[in-house]
C-alpha cells in the first residue's frame, strides 16, 4: 500500500531530476528511470543489483512541518546509459567549468568571514544560581590563567590556545597551542568578549586583576 501511494512522487521527483539535468552531463546516468516494482527490505538488495559502480543521491525529506523526517536516497549506475544532454551553443566543456567554479568558489570561501571566540575560563552553574545572575554581580574565577586562553569557533569546539598580551596598545592574544605551526603562532588575535586594563606592551605587564565587559556561563544539572 505504502509503494503504490509513493510511486507517483517517486517518478515525479525522477522527472524533475531530468529536467533540471536537461543541459549538463549528469544527466547521462540520472535520465530513463520510472518506479517498477517494490522489495520488502533492502536485505536482498546486494544480490539483486549487478555488480557495477554506483552513484548515491541522499535527500533529507521533512513532512508536515518536520512531524516525520527522514532520507530518500537514490541508487543509480555510474555507467549512464540514458540520453544525451541538450548542450548549449557557448557551453563551457566540464574539464574547463569545473576547476574554474572549484577556484572561483575557493576564493569566496576564503574571504568569508569566521567568528571565534576567545575563552579565559569556564564555569559549572546550578540552575539556580543560573536564574540568579543579576548585573553587577562578581563571579569567581578559579581556573582562569592569562596563559591558558582557549580560542574557539562557533561549534564550541577549540582550534587553538594562546596567551593574553598586547600588541600595538590593543589587547590580543599570542597562538601558543602545540597544534599551532610556527608561522600562526605568531598572529595576533584581538578577543571578543574579554576586556583587560593594562599599559604594558606585554602580558607580563598586565595586571592580576581585571573585570569582565561580557561574560559566557555554560550550566549542567
Amino acid at each position: 500500500t505504502d509503494a503504490a501511494m509513493v510511486s507517483p512522487l517517486a517518478d515525479l521527483a525522477l522527472s524533475h531530476l531530468e529536467e533540471a539535468l536537461a543541459e549538463e552531463s549528469d544527466l547521462v546516468w540520472t535520465s530513463g528511470f520510472h518506479y517498477a516494482s517494490f522489495i520488502e527490505e533492502a536485505r536482498p538488495l546486494g544480490l539483486l543489483l549487478e555488480d557495477v559502480t554506483y552513484r548515491t543521491l541522499t535527500a533529507r525529506l521533512s513532512l508536515s512541518h518536520g512531524a516525520r523526517v527522514g532520507d530518500m536516497i537514490l541508487v543509480l549506475p555510474a555507467e549512464g546509459k540514458g540520453r544525451k544532454p541538450r548542450l548549449k551553443a557557448d557551453a563551457v566543456p566540464d574539464s574547463v567549468a569545473r576547476p574554474a567554479f572549484a577556484a572561483a568558489l575557493a576564493v569566496r570561501v576564503d574571504a568569508a568571514p569566521s567568528q571565534i571566540d576567545a575563552v579565559l575560563t569556564q564555569l559549572t552553574l546550578s540552575l539556580t544560581e543560573v536564574m540568579g545572575l543579576h548585573v553587577g554581580m562578581a563571579l569567581a574565577l578559579p581556573s582562569a590563567a592569562l596563559d591558558r586562553i582557549s580560542i574557539r569557533g562557533l561549534d564550541g569546539r577549540c582550534v587553538a590556545e594562546g596567551k593574553l598580551g598586547q600588541n600595538r596598545g590593543m589587547r590580543a592574544i599570542r597562538l601558543t597551542g602545540q597544534a599551532i605551526t610556527a608561522k600562526r603562532a605568531q598572529t595576533a588575535v584581538q578577543p571578543s568578549s574579554l576586556s583587560v586594563w593594562g599599559e604594558g606592551e606585554s602580558g607580563a605587564d598586565l595586571p592580576q586583576s581585571f573585570d569582565f565587559e561580557q561574560f559566557s556561563a555554560t550550566g549542567t544539572d
